[in-house]
């Protein structure tokens, strides 16, 4: 299983196994903001609109727990 960050505001996370869950928590304040469960052997998770800061992934594959932390930052966009 991996877990990876992308720069554009997603989350990605791969597994060849089944049957998988993802929870993502708000380092701050402990409060869970997103949770899934999936079969699919990757899934996007789109942070945009989410609060800036610092956030654990907690992904569980057949009993086995990984955990990634991720640093959410604003986007700014560069004028044209």
């Amino acid at each position: 299983m991996s877990l990876r960050e992308n720069m554009n505001n997603t989350g990605d996370l791969s597994s060849d196994n089944s049957r998988w869950q993802l929870e993502i928590i708000r380092y701050d304040t402990g409060l869970s903001v997103y949770k899934s469960q999936t079969d699919n052997a990757s899934l996007t998770v789109n942070t945009a609109g989410w609060v800036p800061g610092i956030y654990i992934a907690v992904a569980i594959v057949n009993g086995q727990t990984v955990t990634k932390k991720l640093n959410i930052q604003q986007m700014v966009h560069q004028p044209m």
